[in-house]
């Protein structure tokens, strides 16, 4: 989000699935870009030469 009370946070367009938007989140905390982005770092990280 840009703007707003949830200015930072970030969200995930589930609209393809008619599931809508919906908050991300990790262990129960609405999460920001830099935290996303690290966890995704982590993840492609653990994941780098796997087959």
């Amino acid at each position: 989000m840009v703007s707003g009370p949830q200015r930072g946070m970030v969200w995930a367009d589930d609209s393809a699935d008619d599931a809508g938007l919906r908050p991300l989140t990790d262990r129960g905390d609405r999460i920001g870009f830099a935290r996303w982005y690290l966890n995704w770092l982590d993840e492609a990280a653990a994941t780098a030469g796997r087959p």
